[in-house]
């Protein structure tokens, strides 16, 4: 096959015109033309060490030249860890440079090299794009590292930081360059976000525009509400620390302090980022007195990170527990959704991150449901939403049960030996932890995270005991009876509660839905367990997390009908006409219970 004609597939590719069998094994095949073609050409890796020695020479300058603080260094010395990096800097631009010049007197011996490499990074060659994003979150963090400087790290290390940045920054540079072609072959994101709504049905891209325009209605009938600048009390405390996000300050360090540190870690330090960003328009407008615009200021945080992620991740569920292959049901399942009470409270006057608690806990159930036991990078991204949702509000942790009962699956479907399901346990979860440094980076400074910790001694005991104060009604108590009336009040009857449980329970053992029913059966499970039977704070918001999966799980009851094979007690279940029967039974619980939480209605 001819170069031009492997070209032209990959360029239909990239447009998410639809190829034939043919012109797939074509694609394939052109594929591994550009590999050949393309690769670690000699002059590609001169090109990288030269940078690599150039900027290590610079760095090694910054080194010798830059002041040392007089203040710091008391617990490692500064002197002698300049000196040490000095030596070793020096040796490895040494190395460096011992290297160049042998490819360029040795062309032969450069070659072979070259084609080593490119066969390591391309064998098999998704491994070039994972080398690629590895190279991405390296100069994250090394960048993260070097702002950590002013605090925690080393003073001396910045310089070899930099250059670690720069090696980074020079090898993606390379890959980019080497192997042009191949990464112009794989389709843009818009590229595949078109190709995914191009193979969408027709049904799938009315449900989607409609709960759009429905969302946008949901979301205005909120600004009115929410433009009333009278703060709850916990906005009053983490206001400031969002506010001090966009001011600089006196000098370098007192703004990274204000970007890097917060004063209450009630929440995550992701959230103050998040909110941040709502508030950059009023900074651009009003300049370093944004802060005075209250009003202002907390209908945008109100809308755009409490109001905001929760319609995503409402519409988000009714995608994951229908596909919108059904227009009136996807229509039904939003407007009760969006008209739960707890789910109207939470959007009236209160910025907080329960939705986006939510929206991560939906968005790791869905990666899971995708990677369908195959261990790969969706599996790998549900480990990222997890430490996420983790270092926000610790509900992330509560995935281990999920978690492990999915690479039990792997283990029991020999989709994983023994010993694989403990490397890739391992490795999920190296990439949480990595995913919480690279969001939360200053918890790598003590006394910070001495902080964190001592803010989370002080509040989880309160949450196990209550406030402070009288209780002459027994709100302050453990148990499912204490929660259920708190259940009742915001987001279901008992009935319906427990309907929902059997939902998640029966749709575990049968039906085609199995596999992600488990997987909310699990979530569930230690979150209600965590509530009824550690949390004696009955917060509205803290049962966004369990309740709206349980109402997913009644949604998604009629799949267990429709299957292939069942039990003989439960053989009526294969009858075509049994999934009808089911759905009338879960419309006709949802009606009762939708009528009670407009009776139940807080505004």
């Amino acid at each position: 096959m001819h170069k031009k004609t492997s070209s032209a597939m990959l360029a239909a590719n990239r447009m998410g015109k639809p190829v034939g069998k043919i012109e797939v094994e074509y694609v394939k095949l052109g594929l591994k033309n550009l590999l050949q073609a393309d690769g670690m050409h000699t002059k590609y890796l001169k090109a990288l060490l030269a940078g690599l020695i150039l900027s290590g020479i610079a760095a090694l300058i910054y080194l010798v030249l830059m002041p040392l603080d007089a203040s710091r260094g008391n617990l490692i010395n500064y002197g002698l860890l300049r000196s040490l990096l000095l030596v070793l800097m020096a040796a490895a631009i040494s190395g460096l440079g011992v290297l160049f010049i042998r490819l360029h007197t040795r062309p032969a011996w450069g070659a072979a090299l070259s084609e080593k490499i490119g066969q390591m990074l391309t064998t098999p060659p998704s491994r070039l794009f994972d080398f690629q994003f590895g190279l991405i979150i390296g100069l994250i963090f090394l960048v993260e590292a070097f702002l950590l400087s002013w605090f925690v790290i080393p003073v001396p290390a910045r310089p070899f930081i930099l250059w670690l940045a720069a090696a980074c920054l020079m090898a993606w540079a390379g890959l980019r360059a080497a192997w042009r072609e191949i990464f112009r072959s794989r389709p843009s994101l818009i590229n595949q976000l078109k190709k995914g709504w191009a193979n969408w049905g027709r049904t799938q891209k009315k449900v989607l525009i409609a709960l759009a325009v429905l969302g946008l209605v949901y979301f205005a009938a909120f600004i009115p509400l929410n433009s009333d600048g009278h703060p709850h009390p916990d906005e009053e405390i983490i206001y400031p620390d969002v506010v001090n996000m966009l001011i600089a300050g006196d000098t370098f360090t007192e703004t990274l302090a204000d970007s890097f540190i917060i004063s209450s870690w009630w929440y995550g330090y992701p959230y103050f980022p998040l909110s941040a960003l709502a508030l950059v328009i009023p900074r651009l407008v009003f300049g370093p007195g944004f802060g005075g615009q209250v009003n202002l200021n907390l209908l945008l945080l109100r809308q755009f990170i409490s109001v905001l992620p929760m319609i995503i991740s409402l519409i988000f569920l009714v995608y994951l527990v229908g596909g919108f292959r059904h227009f009136w049901a996807s229509i039904a399942m939003a407007v009760v959704l969006g008209l739960i009470p707890g789910v109207v409270h939470y959007n009236v006057r209160f910025w907080h991150p329960d939705s986006i608690i939510l929206l991560l806990v939906l968005l790791t159930i869905w990666f899971l449901k995708r990677d369908n036991l195959r261990f790969g990078r969706n599996f790998y991204l549900a480990a990222f939403t997890i430490g996420l949702n983790a270092v926000i509000k610790i509900w992330g942790f509560f995935f281990f049960l999920a978690i492990g009962g999915y690479l039990l699956a792997g283990l029991i479907r020999k989709k994983l030996d023994f010993w694989k399901m403990i490397k890739t346990g391992i490795f999920f979860i190296l990439v949480m932890a990595a995913s919480i440094i690279i969001t939360s980076p200053s918890i790598l400074i003590p006394w910070n995270l001495k902080t964190y910790i001592a803010e989370l001694q002080e509040y989880y005991p309160v949450l196990r005991q209550g406030y402070d104060e009288p209780d002459p009604q027994g709100v302050y108590r453990l148990g499912l009876a204490a929660w259920m009336v708190f259940f009742r009040m915001h987001f279901m009857q008992d009935f319906f509660f427990y309907f929902s449980v059997f939902a998640v329970s029966v749709g575990s053992l049968i039906g085609k839905e199995k596999t992600l029913f488990r997987l909310i059966l699990a979530w569930c499970v230690v979150v209600g367990t965590y509530l009824v039977g550690w949390v004696a704070v009955k917060s509205f918001q803290y049962m966004l997390a369990l309740m709206i999966p349980l109402y997913g799980a009644v949604f998604l009851l009629p799949q267990i009908a429709g299957g292939a094979s069942y039990p003989k007690p439960l053989g009526f279940l294969a009858h075509p006409k049994a999934k009808w029967v089911v759905t009338g039974i879960v419309m006709a619980m949802t009606a009762v219970q939708f009528y009670f939480n407009l009776k139940l209605f807080p505004i």
